[in-house]
């Protein structure tokens, strides 16, 4: 037997008789979000390393 894919609108399959959406779906939707912000947080602190690193004095791999 397959496992069917439980829609948003749905009822849970937890079985607390809300809506998967307002139930175990804002479970999985925010460890998602919380991947991608965390994510872009490393991007953004790489970025403002390399810049600091290549516009400060003395900066740049030996320019003079």
């Amino acid at each position: 037997m397959a496992a069917t894919k439980v829609g948003r609108n749905d009822p849970c399959s937890c079985g607390s008789g809300r809506k998967y959406k307002q139930c175990c779906g804002v479970k999985s939707e925010s460890r998602f979000h919380w991947g991608t912000y965390a994510l872009i947080g490393v991007v953004v602190a790489i970025v403002g390393v390399i810049a600091y690193t290549f516009t400060t004095e003395g900066g740049g791999g030996g320019r003079q």
